[in-house]
């Protein structure tokens, strides 16, 4: 079994950007964690996310995912 970390076990009471946890999730390939973020921030709005989203380069590893497609779509991003 590969190992795993949980970001948000170790977070405090402070809100951390949904963008960043997405990031933090796919740079440590956990792609499922990342998506679900991304999704959570969307619906947020949270600008670590609505800003990034379909334009910053390192969310590319998720290019091909249908998933993400279907972010971009709903943020009228694609």
């Amino acid at each position: 079994m590969p190992f795993r970390v949980s970001l948000e076990r170790h977070l405090g009471e402070d809100p951390v950007p949904r963008g960043i946890l997405a990031y933090a999730h796919l740079v440590l390939a956990q792609k499922e964690e990342a998506l679900a973020w991304l999704e959570r921030g969307a619906e947020e709005r949270d600008q670590s996310v609505v800003r990034t989203v379909g334009l910053d380069p390192k969310w590319a590893p998720l290019g091909s995912d249908p998933r993400y497609q279907k972010l971009l779509a709903r943020m009228n991003l694609q």
